[in-house]
């Protein structure tokens, strides 16, 4: 009976096989390692900029709420504002019969010359 697959093959396959898997390990090893290192480092990093007692209760909670409700005044402005722009959204709103200026006549009062004392 015929061999398909040459038994020199299937050892130069095996071995190349295990060297692919040894390979995706070790990058999956290192991928994870440099991960960790660069995480501690951020840890680090960030551990400068801690504010705890007194001076967190005085600086960053108010302005951490005052950051909180002005976004929501925005947003509430933001909406309040849309139908504004629905109706200034064409090209010729300026142009409207809505936008018209009438005069009123000036009374007789007003006409008059004020004397100056």
């Amino acid at each position: 009976m015929r061999k398909i697959v040459p038994t020199e093959w299937k050892k130069k396959i095996r071995h190349w096989l295990l060297d692919f898997d040894a390979r995706i390990d070790s990058t999956l090893f290192s991928t994870g390692k440099g991960a960790r290192e660069l995480y501690e480092r951020y840890s680090t990093f960030m551990d400068r900029f801690y504010v705890g007692r007194w001076k967190r209760w005085v600086f960053i909670e108010p302005l951490s709420e005052a950051a909180t409700i002005g976004l929501g005044g925005l947003i509430l402005m933001l909406a309040l504002a849309v139908p504004a722009f629905r109706e200034t959204a064409d090209e010729d709103w300026l142009k409207k019969s809505d936008l018209a200026v009438s005069f009123l006549p000036l009374r007789q009062s007003d006409r008059q010359p004020r004397h100056q004392a």
